[in-house]
């Protein structure tokens, strides 16, 4: 028997290692088994409501990317209490809704925006 002062022969410990792993084997699998559910069920969980929230909100390059509503516009807008912005942590977002809304507000009969520049012709000063 050995006191808690001497060591155990290299190879020894090798095969008590390998005993253990063998011994642990099922309960490894197992833990594997649960882990790949679990993270099934978070990526599930999370996958949906993220799809819809990003449907009901913009940023501003979102704005500027589908509608060629500039940054400076929609910070005038929201000046202006035309819509209305939201902050999450660093980043403004605005609702799809009130930014459809506003830009119905800003519409001319011939389908362009009030007060866009894109698209006109100016006057040679």
């Amino acid at each position: 028997m050995l006191t808690p002062y001497q060591r155990q022969p290299h190879h020894a410990a090798a095969s008590n290692e390998a005993a253990l792993l063998q011994a642990f084997a099922p309960l490894r699998v197992l833990v594997e088994q649960w882990a790949t559910e679990k993270f099934q069920q978070l990526l599930s969980s999370i996958s949906a409501p993220v799809s819809e929230t990003t449907d009901e909100t913009m940023t501003r390059p979102g704005l500027r990317a589908e509608f060629g509503i500039c940054d400076q516009t929609a910070i005038n807008w929201e000046k202006r209490g035309i819509i209305k912005s939201y902050r999450l942590g660093r980043r403004v977002v605005y609702k799809r809704a009130e930014v459809l809304a506003a830009m119905e507000g800003q519409a001319r009969p011939d389908g362009t925006r009030r007060n866009a520049r894109r698209g006109q012709k100016q006057n040679p000063r």
